[in-house]
């Protein structure tokens, strides 16, 4: 269902009509002092001081009007970034159902698939398998997995054997730093981590089991997110 958002929440429309309002009563103070002018002129040289009165009070107000249309731009620039709004869908930095962290959004599937299934699905959904690079990410996937119980997750990390190294899907190595694998098999096959909690462990690729994905948040979206923050 779509759900129009209302112009109160986004300022900077509701400030562009303000704008727009006080340009057209700028115009027509000047023209009014214009003809005001025009008429005190009539009436004799007593009036002319007048002139530089009004004429400064009007070029002082085409000033305003530039620079006040200056703003005007940059807000219409602002506002072109979300306009998307409008159409009905909500601005949040992840789909529904991701997790946001950092500049990351975060899938815990709920369907069981191998680790090869797993990672079709994630190209799928525009993203890619669990990359762990830093102890802060880590901490959140652990701390997000706790809330599905026993439930346990593929990760983007593999060998093929027991001699090869640890490589996450993207071909970069694994770093040690981060958590020691505890391995659970010996066998020589193809074998990939998964995730449970705060437990981290290895088993043939071909089990079936939930998975992670993760893919970057939309910088336009975080941004407007980041303004409404600051109403």
């Amino acid at each position: 269902m779509i759900h129009p958002v209302g112009w109160t929440q986004f300022p900077e429309f509701s400030k562009i009509f303000y704008l727009a309002g006080l340009f057209a009563a700028c115009d027509s103070f000047c023209f009014q002092l214009e003809n005001g002018f025009s008429r005190l002129c009539k009436s004799g040289g007593k009036n002319n001081c007048c002139f530089s009165v009004i004429e400064r009070l009007c070029t002082a107000l085409v000033i305003l009007q530039k620079s006040t249309r200056l703003e005007e731009t940059a807000i219409t620039d602002k506002a072109d970034q979300v306009l998307f709004c409008f159409q009905g869908y909500k601005c949040t930095p992840c789909p529904e159902t991701w997790l946001q962290y950092g500049e990351n959004c975060y899938y815990f599937s709920k369907e069981w698939k191998t680790w090869q299934e797993s990672k079709a699905r994630c190209s799928a959904l525009e993203s890619r398998f669990l990359k762990i690079e830093s102890k802060k990410e880590l901490d959140f996937v652990m701390q997000s997995a706790q809330s599905y119980g026993s439930y346990s997750f593929w990760t983007g990390l593999s060998h093929n054997g027991s001699e090869g190294p640890w490589l996450w899907e993207d071909g970069s190595a694994f770093s040690t730093d981060l958590f020691q694998i505890q391995e659970t098999s010996s066998r020589p096959f193809l074998e990939c981590v998964w995730l449970q909690g705060s437990n981290i462990g290895t088993a043939q690729c071909g089990e079936y089991k939930f998975c992670i994905c993760e893919k970057m948040v939309d910088p336009a979206v975080i941004e407007q997110v980041n303004y409404s923050d600051r109403k």
